[in-house]
């Protein structure tokens, strides 16, 4: 992983100014290669670095604005997890915290955003979605890199990728021995609704 930065861009690839809103992308040395036997999405989504002139980023594909309406969305993640956490409803709940973490990196609250971590995935664990876990321990990671943890964003990152494999060899079993597809184990794996407001039993 290492060091990572966040940018809102336009169409052109040029920082948008506070306040505006333009797609997310990351970039840094943190930035992944791209996908594994998917070069055409790789080709998509890993596209060259225009703001550093050097290196790669990744487009997330979300809107996004700069910190000119940061407190804001924190404030509404926070009122998101508090009426999740009021209906017993851990998904929803570890899913605001899911986006509580990156937006907490930006404004530097890296203690604040592996709180939050801990959280997605302990929630997780609870929940009807076994693929908070592997996202828990993804943001972890995130958030202990840039903590300048190192040693725990390895690990977390470890973790992650084991969970992963426990729900591949899960879904393998209950397939009778199959092989699951990517899709199915990455639907398992974190790709959830975005709040969604679905109940857990």
């Amino acid at each position: 992983f290492g060091a990572s930065v966040a940018y809102v861009l336009d169409a052109h690839g040029q920082p948008v100014p506070a306040g505006v809103v333009g797609q997310l992308y990351i970039g840094g040395v943190g930035v992944a290669r791209g996908y594994l036997n998917r070069p055409q999405l790789t080709a998509e989504r890993f596209v060259p670095d225009t703001v550093a002139g050097v290196g790669r980023m990744y487009a997330t594909g979300d809107l996004a604005t700069q910190n000119g309406q940061l407190e804001e969305g924190m404030r509404l993640f926070e009122a998101a997890a508090q009426s999740a956490r009021e209906i017993s409803n851990p998904r929803r709940e570890a899913q605001a915290y899911q986006c509580l973490v990156p937006l907490r990196i930006v404004k530097g609250d890296t203690a604040g955003a592996l709180r939050d971590a801990v959280k997605v995935r302990e929630l997780g664990s609870r929940s009807t979605d076994p693929g908070l876990e592997v996202v828990g321990w993804t943001m972890e990671s995130l958030a202990a890199f840039a903590d300048n943890q190192g040693v725990r964003g390895v690990r977390a990152r470890e973790q992650a990728v084991q969970v992963q494999r426990q729900i591949g060899q899960k879904l393998q079993a209950e397939a009778g021995g199959a092989k699951p597809h990517v899709e199915q184990i990455n639907s398992q794996a974190g790709q959830v609704a975005w709040l969604s407001s679905e109940q857990d039993a």
